[in-house]
């Protein structure tokens, strides 16, 4: 009986420290993964805007050569 106190003594407190610091880390870990899911997802939609836009560009482009040529071959 008295190992077994000399032994509770010596790695009771590490053990203790060490379930408290599990515990606590284990909810910081949660944290980070929500934060993570977020950015993920936020950055799929910014990706989908990005790529929306560049669309839209695309287009815009198209129209200014096509208004450039028409001018063009106005003024000729």
């Amino acid at each position: 009986m008295e190992a077994f106190f000399q032994i509770l003594t010596n790695f009771g407190f590490p053990i203790a420290l060490s379930v408290y610091l599990l515990l606590r880390f284990e909810k910081i870990l949660e944290g980070l993964q929500k934060t993570i899911t977020e950015l993920v997802t936020k950055n799929t939609e910014l990706v989908a805007r990005n790529d929306r836009l560049a669309t839209v560009i695309e287009v815009l482009q198209k129209s200014i050569t096509n208004l450039r040529s028409s001018l063009k071959r106005r003024n000729k």
